[in-house]
C-alpha cells in the first residue's frame, strides 16, 4: 500500500524546485524539456526495476 508513496514525494519535490528554478531563470521551455527527459528516465528505470522484482519474486540483489 505505501510503495508508491516514495515517488510521488519525489515528484512533488522535483515540482516545487522546479518551479522555483525555471522563476529565477524565467525560461519555461529549456525547463519543461529537461522535466520531460528526467521524468521519462526516473519512470523507465523504475519500470524496469519493477520488472525485474517481478521476475525474481520480490528479491533484490
Amino acid at each position: 500500500m505505501g510503495r508508491p508513496y516514495g515517488r510521488i514525494v519525489l515528484l512533488h519535490v522535483t515540482l516545487i524546485i522546479g518551479g522555483a528554478v525555471l522563476q529565477a531563470l524565467g525560461s519555461p521551455i529549456a525547463g519543461l524539456c529537461l522535466f520531460l527527459v528526467l521524468k521519462i528516465g526516473f519512470d523507465l528505470r523504475a519500470h524496469l526495476r519493477e520488472r525485474v522484482l517481478a521476475k525474481t519474486g520480490g528479491e533484490t540483489n
